[in-house]
């Protein structure tokens, strides 16, 4: 009986070693490299009328900061219509068609190979969420966690903003603080590490 417990250790052992070494498989990291933010304020002088209040409720978001029309990130998300002409205010009819897509599976090419990714709702937490990839093991690799907090809208989209063969990330999503609604878009890659 003992010899028969030693053997099925022995078995065990060595065979969890050789279940848990995938030569082929790589590790990536996801990295932010872009962060564009808008805001529509609400305080406003108790002067104004009604009429005019709702046009101000009504107009687009104006951006916060800068942004580099140099960066080849914005000129993609640019080329998907999101800002207006003079790149200052968030264009939210089209920002709304980005929230209700919700990509969440797929297939995508990283160095020639094939991934499948998947974007998971923490269930426990909803505003938490998890960007998987797997490789042709099937071997989920958690990349990133993505804690939204209290946040009304939210939408991804997987694309190659830039045309440079990196797939991006791309995280949408809209929350309220302090007499106004913010609208950020944030731009993540995929690489290797």
């Amino acid at each position: 009986m003992k010899k028969l417990f030693v053997i099925l250790i022995i078995l065990f052992i060595f065979g969890c070693n050789k279940k848990t070494e995938i030569k082929y498989r790589k590790t990536f990291h996801i990295d932010l490299v872009e962060k564009i933010s808008f805001r529509r304020n609400y305080f406003y002088p108790d002067s104004i009328s009604n009429k005019e209040r709702d046009e101000l409720d009504k107009r687009n978001p104006d951006l916060i900061g800068n942004i580099s029309k140099k960066s080849n990130y914005y000129i993609g998300l640019k080329k998907l219509n999101l800002f207006d002409k003079n790149d200052r205010s968030l264009l939210e009819k089209t920002w709304n068609k980005f929230i209700e897509i919700q990509e969440q599976k797929g297939d995508i090419i990283i160095e020639n190979l094939k991934y499948h990714y998947n974007i998971k709702e923490n269930k426990d937490y909803s505003s938490t969420y998890y960007f998987y990839l797997a490789d042709k093991s099937n071997k989920n690799l958690i990349l990133k966690k993505f804690d939204l907090g209290h946040v009304f809208e939210r939408g991804f989209l997987i694309k190659d903003l830039d045309q440079d063969g990196i797939i991006e990330v791309v995280l949408f999503y809209h929350w309220y603080i302090v007499n106004g609604d913010n609208y950020d878009i944030e731009v993540y890659t995929i690489k290797n590490k």
